[in-house]
């Protein structure tokens, strides 16, 4: 508003504090500004009020992106802190499915011993099985 308010600029009014003869000062320093100063005085100040709206404007659309990029830079500060958050809660999860995926191989592989010995153990059984039908068949035979 302030910048606004000081865009246009204006010959300023004569005024004279002198009395009795003020007025006639003043009127003296009416007609002497119109006659040798106005013509050359006017077109400037036209052109430079004409400058200072062009700076104001432009200034006005500088204010106004700079406003645009403080609110896009403040959803990009929300977006940003929301994904931190997401990132830590990923990372946290993840540290728990490495910590199951490590406790069940440990499992797993306890597991696969017993498997692997119940396998022995049926490997033995079985030879010892198969040891027992040949001298079996083979005493069965003797005998007839």
């Amino acid at each position: 508003a302030k910048l606004e308010a000081g865009r246009e600029i204006r010959e300023p009014p004569f005024a004279s504090r002198v009395p009795i003869v003020g007025g006639l000062i003043v009127a003296l320093r009416r007609l002497w500004s119109s006659v040798a100063v106005r013509w050359y005085v006017r077109p400037l100040i036209q052109q430079q009020n004409i400058f200072n709206a062009q700076v104001v404007g432009y200034l006005k659309a500088l204010q106004d992106r700079l406003g645009q990029h403080d609110y896009i830079l403040a959803r990009h500060g929300q977006a940003l802190e929301q994904h931190g958050e997401l990132i830590g809660w990923v990372s946290r999860r993840t540290d728990q499915l490495e910590q199951r995926s490590t406790e069940h191989g440990r499992l797993l592989q306890g597991q696969l011993r017993d498997v692997e010995e119940n396998i022995r153990e049926i490997n033995e059984l079985a030879e010892r099985l198969a040891a027992l039908t040949r001298a079996l068949s083979t005493g069965h035979d003797e005998k007839t």
